[in-house]
């Protein structure tokens, strides 16, 4: 809003000072700015800072009561009082000073720039504020109900890989496994073969699942009813550790095939998949063990499988070993067959529906006692020197799995469970379904040299891993992100469990101890 000068006070026009704060208001002299125009009654504009006016000469408080009257006024306001040239009236700017000391109008640069400045600015705004439904990639913008498209990555041999996500695709699901496999001790390879009944959700031309590390030499896929196998292409994209099986023509909805896959591998250097460790003997001679841990993506490094814990299917499994060596797997052994050279077959019967993680076999020298309970027999192994040293494990074992087959009024499901301890064993102990392994310090106890501590340990491991054969194998999460499901029940009912037990070793008190510890950190 603008006010005509004559309108309000003629003020003197050697000297107006404008106040910007109310503390320290700065001082304009106009005798000293030849680039400011004089004052013209006509040009006064009243903005909305500071209503004090303060005019050199005059004192603060000399004003007469009409210049008091217009200070009140432009107080009412909210104006103060700005000297402004009428060039300067339109457009708010800066001047610039001629070399005759005159002050002209702004550049017609700073305009553009300004210009410039503003349309990128609304630009902006329009983007983030007009736009909100607008997902951009490099492709340009996609409405987030038109799904995007993918793009999908190269496999090995240089061709499209169909998959480009890390989580397998739904449209086909495994039914079984069929998996033979011939670990060598002395080469440290092992070939295998595995066939995969799988059912068509949605229809598809490929087949996507797990391998990683894998020497995949054939596949073939056989449709149901059909006994003729048919070679197909696979492509391998090893940063998501999947192989894609192409088919030759579309697999129909809810129809069955079978995938067959032969490969082989090294057996692992690390305590993870399918690995090897060696130990000494009796006799200081050095023997190897072969064994495997799975948790929780390591399946996929002994044989190609759908390698996520949703994804749960019956498995049969055949292992060729030599004849002076003993093999486990998750379930009882059905039948043993002489082969050629020193070599004869292991088979298991057929297991429960479960996840690939919790699938299981160990080759090697063993020992063992067991005991039969309720139907099933429990059976502790270990190597040959130290077969004096599982009593224990086998009493604490049979105890707990009666307390929670009572507790759970659920039966424990297997004909059979396996406790093995492992030479070199990373973690402290593995839940695999019917075929627990151990590290030696977790599950061994010699009643001469083991302590107190040693004893506490190896229930409390024992005692975990026994609930995991409910929580965790029986009940699945889908995904891993709900592993501290399992993990939290089955920890809980260790200590439930050996303080129903085993009173004498104070579980509640260990429980309460490590609470406290967490809730202070």
């Amino acid at each position: 809003m603008v006010f005509s000068f004559s309108d309000l006070i003629q003020l003197p026009r050697n000297m107006i000072e404008n106040s910007m704060f109310e503390e320290e208001p700065d001082v304009v002299d106009l005798a000293k700015e030849p680039c400011l125009h004089p004052l013209e009654p006509e040009e006064v504009e009243y903005e909305p800072r500071s209503s004090r006016l303060l005019v050199r000469g005059l004192g603060e408080h000399e004003m007469d009561d009409d210049e008091e009257d217009y200070e009140s006024s432009a107080k009412l306001l909210g104006m103060s009082f700005m000297n402004r040239s009428s060039g300067l009236q339109d457009n708010m700017s800066v001047s610039r000073q001629n070399p005759n000391g005159s002050c002209s109008v702004l550049s017609t640069r700073t305009l553009v720039v300004c210009t410039v400045v503003l349309v990128i600015a609304v630009s902006f705004i329009m983007v983030i504020y007009l736009l909100p439904r607008c997902t951009f990639t490099k492709e340009g913008c996609h409405k987030k109900n038109h799904p995007m498209e993918l793009i999908y990555p190269l496999a090995t041999n240089g061709k499209i890989f169909p998959w480009a996500k890390v989580r397998l695709p739904p449209d086909v699901v495994p039914l079984h496994y069929d998996l033979v496999l011939q670990p060598n001790l002395t080469t440290l390879k092992f070939a295998g073969s595995v066939k995969i009944v799988v059912n068509i959700v949605q229809a598809t031309w490929k087949i996507v699942l797990h391998s990683s590390g894998l020497n995949i030499t054939k596949a073939t896929i056989t449709s149901a009813g059909e006994h003729q196998a048919k070679p197909v292409e696979f492509l391998e994209y090893p940063l998501h550790d999947q192989i894609a099986v192409m088919a030759s023509e579309a697999l129909l909805v809810g129809q069955n095939y079978t995938v067959n896959i032969e490969y082989s591998s090294n057996l692992s250097d690390t305590y993870y998949g399918f690995y090897k460790i060696s130990y000494k003997d009796e006799n200081s001679k050095k023997r190897w063990f072969a064994a495997t841990q799975f948790e929780p993506l390591a399946a996929r490094s002994a044989f190609p499988c759908f390698d996520e814990p949703v994804f749960k299917a019956t498995f049969l499994i055949k292992i060729k070993r030599d004849e002076k060596l003993s093999t486990l797997s998750n379930m009882p052994k059905k039948a043993t067959t002489p082969l050629t050279n020193g070599i004869v077959q292991d088979e298991f019967f057929v297991s429960l529906k479960m996840s690939t993680y919790l699938v299981a076999f160990v080759v090697a020298d063993l020992k063992n006692i067991s005991r039969e309970t309720n139907g099933s027999l429990v059976s502790v192994y270990s190597i040959p020197q130290h077969l004096n040293q599982l009593e224990y494990a086998l009493n604490t074992a049979v105890k707990l799995l009666e307390f929670y087959q009572k507790y759970f009024l659920i039966n424990y499901p297997l004909e059979k469970l396996d406790l093995v301890a492992i030479p070199d064993f990373q973690s402290g102990a593995m839940e695999n379904w019917g075929l627990v392994t151990f590290r030696e310090t977790t599950l061994l106890f010699d009643s001469n040299t083991s302590s107190i501590r040693d004893k506490k340990l190896i229930t409390a491991v024992i005692a975990h891993e026994l609930a995991h054969q409910w929580f965790g194998n029986l009940v699945t999460m889908k995904w891993w992100n709900d592993l501290w499901l399992n993990e939290g029940f089955a920890t809980f009912m260790e200590y439930f469990a050996i303080e129903e037990i085993f009173p004498e070793l104070h579980s509640v008190s260990t429980f309460c101890n490590y609470t406290y510890r967490t809730f202070a950190k």
